[in-house]
């Protein structure tokens, strides 16, 4: 019935099959969405309109629980993306600290993405929040990838500054911005330049 209710039964349907077949134990996603009509009503939309929510779905069916969450539908503050700065300081390397920071950016952006799919955010405070997303990641990937960097190239003395172009740069961000940035740096010493 939710599937007719969609308007696009057969895509819900079909999705519907391979978001179960991710499950470990269907039976307690069966019970939850029968305790939950309002979720296994979303659910049904996100399958039906939302291909990449769909797909995230698919392949972490534990996204769901995030539904259940009462600040799921909440705007995106400065302390749901503070839980990207957790991720980096945890990260043992700058190879997990990337894991860290791509998981949270997907189960953020897979809020964001719901949050429009449903009407609960415009598309304009959408952008505001992928481009908030989008500043947070980097403001707690440059100093992994400082310390990276020095690792690899030894350290150099000077500033630094990482500079959002394209949609980042405009906070325009969509679901599917890439990140343009430029790295600049000036040296302490002007002559040593040209060794780095």
């Amino acid at each position: 019935d939710a599937a007719e209710a969609s308007g696009a039964p057969d895509a819900a349907f079909n999705r519907f099959v391979d978001f179960f077949s991710g499950l470990a134990s269907g039976v307690q996603v069966q019970s939850l969405l029968l305790a939950e009509p309002k979720l296994l009503d979303l659910l049904v939309k996100v399958l039906a309109f939302a291909p990449e929510l769909a797909r995230t779905l698919a392949r972490r069916p534990a996204a769901l629980d995030a539904l259940l969450d009462p600040g799921f539908f909440a705007p995106l503050k400065a302390e749901d993306v503070r839980v990207v700065e957790e991720a980096v300081a945890g990260a043992d390397g700058f190879e997990a600290a990337m894991d860290g920071v791509r998981r949270v950016h997907r189960e953020q952006a897979f809020r964001i993405g719901v949050q429009v799919m449903s009407g609960v955010a415009s598309a304009e405070e959408a952008g505001a929040a992928f481009a908030e997303l989008a500043d947070a990641c980097i403001r707690a990937l440059a100093p992994a990838a400082l310390a990276e960097v020095e690792r690899l190239a030894g350290r150099f003395p000077g500033e630094l500054a990482v500079i959002a172009l394209g949609k980042c740069g405009s906070r325009e961000m969509t679901a599917r911005s890439d990140l343009d940035l430029m790295t600049l740096y000036r040296p302490r010493e002007p002559a040593a330049a040209s060794e780095i």
